[in-house]
C-alpha cells in the first residue's frame, strides 16, 4: 500500500485546506484524515442497523472537535456500495469541542417474561396443637313449643269397663248325689262317680272292667295336681238377663240323707268381656335448643414454601430485519450515548400448571356444647273412640247342615258404628277397613247321635283360618264347649257369621264378642 500525500497536488477543497496531513490512497484518491496523529486500529464492524426505517432529517453540524494524534493507517477495509448521497447540512460555526454529553436516559424495561409452571406443592407442615377447650356457653332460652306433633303410639290399655251383666245360668250338670261305693261286678254307664279307698272315681267308658286305681276303665278325679302358673285374669264377663222365676212345685217327703257328692266339674268359661278403650299417649315434647358451638381451635402451623416451579421456555427469537447497504468503514468515534432498550421478544407460551398438593389434615374438633334443657311435655292427644259389640243367644237352635250359620237373638253391648248387627240374625257386618279381634263361645251337642260337632267363623262366606274348633260326642245328648279368637284385617265392609263344620250341630249358650282394635 502507497502512502498518499494531501499535498500531492490534488485538492480535496476545504478538508484539504484545514488539514495538511495525508492519508490512506485508494483509486479515487486519499482517504479523508481528520487528524494529523497517528492512526488508531481499525475499529470493528457495527451491528448492521434494521432496514427500512425512514431517513432523519439531517442534524445541525457539530462543533469541530479538537484534533487528535495521527493514527496509524489501518487496514484497507472492503469497499462497501456507494451510498445515497445525503442533504448537506448548513455550515455551522466551529465552536469549541464540547465536553461529552451526559448518558442518555435507559430505555423503557421490556414487557415481564410468561411466568413459569406452578411448582409442585411442599409437603404439609405439622398439625397445630389444639386449642384449649372453651368455657361452656351458657343455655339457651327454651324455644317456644311447637305445633302438636301427630298421635303418638297406642298407650298403656285403659282400666277395665265395668262389669257387664250376669250371663244366663248354664244347663245343671251331672250331681254327685247318687255316688256310692265301688261294687265290684257292677255295669256301671260311662261317666258314672264311685268312691274306692277313699278317693272319688269316674268311670271312662260303660261296663268298665278292673278295680279303680289299678284299671284304665276309671279315671281318678280327686287327686289334686301340681298348681300351675297363675294365669292372667280375665275380664269379667256380662252379667245374663235374670230369667223368670219358675212355678213352685209340690213339696215331697224328705228323703234319707245321702253321702256328700264331691263337686261337680266347674262349668265353660263365658266368652271374654269388651276390652277398654286404650288412652291415647301423649305427644312428645319438642327437643330443647342445641348448646353453642365451643370456640375454634388454633390453626396448625403453615407448611413450607413449595419450590418454585421451572421457567417457561423462551419465545421465539423476531425475524432479523433485512441487511441494509455497506456504508465506507470510517473511523472509529467516541463512544455514543446507550441507544433505547430494544422491543421486547414476544412473549413464550405459559408452562403446563403443576399438580396440586396433597389437602393438609383437618383441625381437631371444637368440643360438643352443653346440652338444652328438656321441653314441656305436650298435652294429651284425643282418646280413640270404642268400636265394640258382643251378642249372645241362650235358647237352643240346631244347625241341621254343614254350613248353617247360628243366630244371636240379644245385642248385649253396641259401642261406636264400626260394627252392625241385627238382633235374632247371624250376620255382623265390619262397616270400617281395620283390625278386628273377634271371640266366640258356644255349648255344643249332636241330638241325632254320638260323632263330631264343630264350629267356625266365615268371612264373607269364607273360612277364618283358626276359628274352626269341634269335640267328639261320645254319647248322645254329652255336651262339648266350643270357643276360640282370631284377629281379622278387615276391608270393604265383610260380613261375619258363625257357622258349623257339621250336620245336626245344637247350640246353646252362644256368644259372639267383636272389638275393632285401630
Amino acid at each position: 500500500m502507497s502512502q498518499c500525500n494531501c499535498n500531492s497536488g490534488r485538492n480535496y477543497g476545504l478538508l484539504s485546506s484545514l488539514n495538511r496531513c495525508g492519508g490512506g490512497c485508494y483509486t479515487g484518491g486519499c482517504y479523508p484524515v481528520y487528524g494529523c496523529g497517528t492512526p488508531g486500529p481499525m475499529g470493528p464492524t457495527g451491528p448492521t442497523g434494521p432496514a427500512g426505517g425512514p431517513t432523519g432529517p439531517t442534524g445541525p453540524t457539530g462543533p469541530t472537535g479538537a484534533t487528535g494524534a495521527q493514527g496509524p493507517v489501518g487496514a484497507q477495509g472492503p469497499i462497501g456500495a456507494q451510498g445515497p448521497t445525503g442533504p448537506t447540512g448548513a455550515t455551522g460555526a466551529t465552536g469549541a469541542t464540547g465536553a461529552m454529553g451526559p448518558i442518555g436516559p435507559t430505555g423503557a424495561t421490556g414487557a415481564t417474561g410468561a411466568t413459569g409452571a406452578t411448582g409442585a406443592m411442599g409437603p404439609t407442615g405439622p398439625t397445630g396443637a389444639t386449642g384449649a377447650t372453651g368455657a361452656t356457653g351458657a343455655t339457651g332460652p327454651t324455644g317456644a313449643s311447637g305445633a302438636a306433633g301427630a298421635i303418638g303410639p297406642t298407650g298403656p290399655t285403659g282400666p277395665t269397663g265395668p262389669t257387664g251383666p250376669t250371663g244366663p245360668t248354664g244347663p245343671t250338670g251331672d250331681g254327685l248325689n247318687t255316688t256310692s261305693e265301688f261294687v265290684q261286678g257292677t255295669d256301671y254307664d260311662e261317666g258314672a262317680f264311685v268312691y274306692y279307698n277313699g278317693a272319688l272315681y269316674r268311670a271312662n267308658r260303660s261296663n268298665p272292667a278292673g278295680t279303680p286305681g289299678t284299671s284304665t276303665d276309671f279315671d281318678l278325679v280327686t287327686v289334686t295336681g301340681p298348681t300351675g302358673a297363675t294365669g292372667p285374669t280375665g275380664p269379667t264377663g256380662p252379667t245374663g238377663a235374670t230369667g223368670a222365676a219358675g212355678a213352685a212345685g209340690a213339696t215331697g217327703p224328705t228323703g234319707a240323707t245321702g253321702p256328700e257328692g264331691a263337686t261337680g266339674p266347674t262349668g265353660p268359661t263365658g266368652p271374654e268381656g269388651v276390652a277398654g278403650a286404650t288412652g291415647a299417649t301423649g305427644d312428645t315434647g319438642p327437643t330443647g335448643p342445641t348448646g353453642p358451638t365451643g370456640p375454634e381451635g388454633a390453626a396448625g402451623v403453615t407448611g413450607a414454601t413449595g419450590d418454585t416451579g421451572p421457567t417457561g421456555p423462551t419465545g421465539p427469537t423476531g425475524p432479523t430485519g433485512a441487511a441494509g447497504t455497506t456504508g465506507l468503514t470510517g473511523d472509529t468515534g467516541p463512544t455514543g450515548p446507550t441507544g433505547p432498550t430494544g422491543a421486547a421478544g414476544t412473549t413464550g407460551l405459559t408452562g403446563d400448571t403443576g399438580p396440586t398438593g396433597p389437602t393438609g389434615p383437618a383441625g381437631a374438633a371444637g368440643a360438643t356444647g352443653a346440652t338444652g334443657d328438656t321441653g314441656p311435655t305436650g298435652p294429651t292427644g284425643p282418646a280413640v273412640p270404642l268400636n265394640a259389640l258382643y251378642a249372645t243367644n241362650t235358647g237352643s237352635q240346631t244347625l241341621s247342615t254343614t254350613g248353617d250359620d247360628a243366630t244371636f237373638d240379644t245385642n248385649q253391648v253396641e259401642e261406636g258404628s264400626a260394627i252392625t248387627h241385627t238382633a235374632s240374625t247371624a250376620d255382623f257386618v265390619l262397616t270400617e277397613d281395620g283390625t278386628y279381634k273377634i271371640s266366640y263361645s258356644v255349648i255344643a251337642t249332636n241330638s241325632s247321635s254320638n260323632g263330631t260337632v264343630g264350629v267356625e267363623l266365615e268371612n264373607n262366606s269364607t273360612p277364618i283360618p283358626g276359628s274352626e274348633k269341634s269335640a267328639t260326642i261320645a254319647s248322645t245328648n254329652n255336651l262339648a264347649t266350643l270357643a276360640a279368637t282370631v284377629l281379622v284385617a278387615a276391608t270393604g265392609s265383610p260380613t261375619i257369621t258363625l257357622n258349623s263344620t257339621e250336620d245336626n250341630v245344637t247350640l246353646t249358650e252362644a256368644a259372639i264378642t267383636i272389638h275393632k282394635l285401630d
